[in-house]
């Protein structure tokens, strides 16, 4: 298990017993938010430097999308496409492309956080963290409540 720690900047490494294993992973992230991994690499919104980085089993870390507005949620489609949150007014969701394109997915959400992909129906949903709506985006960037039953 991997834990980010904000205030410090670090990425910790936690073993099945609990025990830290490596107390400095990764270090000198600014505000490092959601972890997810992908294809074998860890990825964090860095809500600080509007960043997104990359960081590979070994511990190196490189920029894979930068110029965003406070990321914070991170997820992926089937086709290896990366959706990031940014919250701020804006309510923007972004879409980078496996080339490494990034687009406005879509906008207007209240203060978007977390962020989700389901695979069976190819939505994502998304959380409203200050009015605690989740709403639900169909793939291409219509946006709804989500009705759970």
């Amino acid at each position: 298990m991997y834990v980010s720690e904000e205030t410090t900047g670090t990425i910790k490494k936690i073993n099945s017993s609990g025990t830290v294993t490596n107390a400095s992973f990764v270090t000198g992230l600014s505000s490092p938010y959601t972890l997810k991994f992908y294809a074998g690499n860890l990825y964090v919104a860095e809500r600080g430097s509007g960043n997104v980085k990359k960081i590979t089993t070994t511990g190196t870390v490189t920029t894979y999308a930068s110029g965003l507005s406070q990321p914070v949620g991170i997820t992926f489609d089937d086709m290896g496409n990366m959706y990031v949150t940014e919250f701020n007014a804006s309510g923007n969701i972004k879409k980078i492309d496996t080339s490494g394109n990034i687009t406005t997915f879509t906008s207007s959400l209240s203060n978007p956080f977390g962020i989700m992909y389901n695979s069976a129906s190819n939505d994502f949903y998304v959380i409203e963290i200050f009015n605690g709506k989740v709403k639900k985006i169909n793939s291409s960037g219509v946006v709804t409540n989500a009705n759970f039953v």
